[in-house]
């Protein structure tokens, strides 16, 4: 609402980005997409950035009511280094967070050690298909 008011309002300028926000509650998880127009949407899964198209594309083919967390954040890292496509000689930084059950159903970061286990699963396979 916040967000929204900056923008409707003639006196405050608008924000000028878009947010994706994850939570909890009683009705169980859900994920927010807020545009820069402070524009509200609900979605299962999506994507923000210059790839978000091919982002989309790719989680359509996901089931996730079928995987864990765990095999869902080995598959989102593909999908981070299919998007980041033509820029991928420009070093990035892939940082991680979840919500689940094991995590009490509080917002976290992925431990290091456990962010580059995926990272280097995904990068092996990479090499391994090419």
């Amino acid at each position: 609402m916040y967000m929204q008011n900056h923008t409707l309002y003639g006196s405050l300028r608008p924000f000028g980005c878009s947010l994706l926000i994850g939570g909890v509650d009683q009705h169980g998880y859900s994920l927010h997409y807020i545009e820069p127009s402070g524009t509200t949407y609900g979605y299962f899964a999506n994507g923000i950035g210059k790839g978000k198209q091919i982002c989309k594309n790719e989680l359509e083919k996901i089931n996730f009511s079928q995987i864990t967390c765990e095999e869902a954040l080995v598959k989102l890292v593909e999908i981070i280094d299919l998007c980041h496509g033509e820029w991928k000689d420009k070093p990035y930084e892939i940082e991680l967070s979840w919500i689940s059950e094991k995590t009490n159903n509080i917002v976290k970061k992925v431990d290091k050690e456990m962010k580059q286990k995926i990272i280097d699963q995904v990068r092996n396979k990479q090499i391994h298909e090419n």
